[in-house]
C-alpha cells in the first residue's frame, strides 16, 4: 500500500473511532486509540492505549491513557525508574 494512502486511511479510522466512542464532535470527552513508542534501556518499545481526552474550550483539559495490555505497559515503564 502507498504510504500516503495508508496514513490517510489511519487518520480517517482514528477520526471515525473518536466520533464513535465519544458520541460525536461535540462530546466533552473524546476517546482515541493512541499508540506510543519509547527507547527504554536502549531498546525501542511499543504499546497501544485508549486515550480519553477531556476537551474544554477547544483545548485538552485532561488526558487518561488506558493500556490495551496493562502488563506490557507496566513492564515497559518499570524499567525507566
Amino acid at each position: 500500500m502507498d504510504r500516503a494512502a495508508a496514513i490517510n486511511l489511519l487518520q480517517r479510522l482514528h477520526a471515525a473511532q473518536g466520533a464513535f466512542y465519544a458520541g460525536g464532535e461535540e462530546a466533552p470527552v473524546r476517546a482515541l486509540l493512541t499508540d506510543g513508542t519509547a527507547v527504554v534501556g536502549g531498546v525501542q518499545r511499543r504499546w497501544s492505549t485508549v486515550g480519553l481526552y477531556q476537551v474544554r474550550a477547544g483545548q485538552v483539559a485532561a488526558c487518561w491513557l488506558l493500556p490495551l495490555d496493562p502488563n506490557l505497559f507496566d513492564d515497559i515503564w518499570a524499567g525507566s525508574r
